[in-house]
């Protein structure tokens, strides 16, 4: 069993995905090699995530050139060969693909088996636009392009594809502009639901809390625009990439003294914290799906979410998002009152769907029905 993954050093949704995915085959006795291009240590899905997968091999791919060099015209060819170093088998006997959208295009040698699309990929269309914009750019990349518009073509290609929401999958169709029409399967992905669930020694305070990586997209400045200087907010992440670490350093020097900041912090204190929070804050860019929206219900917290991506799938409450600053802090003021409280029984009964033990249900019997 191979299992091709670009981002396991992030440790974020994506990786969380991988972690339950590669535990439940290594306990179902199936040998796992993970295939990634950075160097990681998966001693860190086991703090990070309580999942223990130190028996699965890691494989580090490195791409062809350490330097692409920087002749106009002939960049992106370099960089797409890199693509395909960094995806290549190494020959199990069914190949996964957990980031299929982190590149353009299907840029293997061995098609995957299986792929799941956890987020959309760029999109095509503007990329295309960018490439082409001039007569000495379309005399450059007009080839390229058109290698592109194959590759894209070739993801269809692949046997099984599963979508991570509703959402993604439109959001992939649009971006690839019509060239990827293979169908895609629903999968929401897995949640440890029991897990999250508090402890009765457990009360509720009167705050706020979010969790996500300290990624630009995932908006934390939104969130200081809306809690002010006066409603208690503990922002909760992951900072591992040079962004991620800069996105800390200014949301730490424009916070003010209600908010407190809390980085790669193990599991239990992640839990401890959103068992204690009243409500849980999401401001993400067009969310691919919010995990740890899932994880923050099953905690007790009552979500406020923005409008936009996956997350209306999440919490399928119109009462419990916004589009705006001004309308998220009425809503937040409102639900630390307890006005939302009514909504819970609702929203736990909603996310027994994303429980991980149908993920892996699904995963699995997809892999063991794959032809050898």
């Amino acid at each position: 069993m191979e299992i091709f993954a670009k981002w396991l050093w992030l440790a974020g949704g994506g990786e969380r995905i991988v972690a339950t995915l590669t535990e439940a085959l290594l306990r179902a006795q199936h040998e796992v090699v993970l295939d990634t291009p950075v160097p990681a240590d998966l001693s860190i899905f086991e703090r990070n995530f309580g999942k223990n997968i130190s028996a699965a091999a890691l494989h580090v791919n490195s791409p062809l050139i350490r330097q692409v060099p920087r002749i106009a015209g002939l960049e992106r060819y370099f960089e797409l060969a890199n693509e395909f170093a960094v995806r290549r088998s190494v020959g199990g006997d069914v190949f996964v693909d957990l980031s299929p959208s982190s590149c353009l295009g299907a840029t293997y040698m061995r098609l995957p088996d299986i792929a799941y699309w956890s987020s959309p990929p760029i999109d095509f269309r503007s990329y295309q636009r960018q490439l082409l914009k001039d007569n000495p750019h379309r005399i450059a990349f007009t080839p390229y392009v058109e290698l592109l518009s194959k590759l894209l073509e070739r993801m269809a290609e692949i046997p099984l594809n599963f979508t991570i929401s509703r959402y993604s999958e439109r959001a992939t169709r649009e971006r690839y502009a019509g060239h990827f029409r293979a169908p895609m399967r629903l999968l929401y992905p897995p949640v440890n639901i029991k897990e999250w669930k508090p402890p009765g020694n457990w009360t509720k305070r009167r705050k706020v809390a979010s969790q996500a990586r300290f990624s630009s997209w995932k908006r934390h400045d939104l969130q200081l625009k809306i809690v002010r200087n006066d409603i208690p907010l503990t922002m909760i992440g992951a900072a591992r990439a040079d962004e991620e670490k800069e996105t800390v350093t200014d949301l730490q020097g424009r916070k003010t003294e209600n908010v407190n900041i809390l980085l790669n912090q193990p599991l239990q204190v992640r839990k401890q914290e959103l068992w204690s929070s009243k409500v849980f804050l999401h401001t993400a860019d067009s969310e691919p799906f919010g995990m740890a929206i899932v994880e923050a219900i099953a905690a007790g917290c009552v979500p406020v979410i923005r409008r936009c991506g996956a997350a209306t799938e999440v919490v399928p409450v119109h009462e419990l998002t916004f589009t705006t600053t001004s309308e998220a802090r009425r809503i937040l003021e409102r639900a630390l009152k307890g006005d939302f409280d009514h909504y819970l029984p609702q929203l736990n009964e909603h996310i027994r769907k994303f429980d991980e033990s149908t993920f892996t249900r699904i995963f699995l019997s997809a892999i063991e029905h794959t032809p050898r």
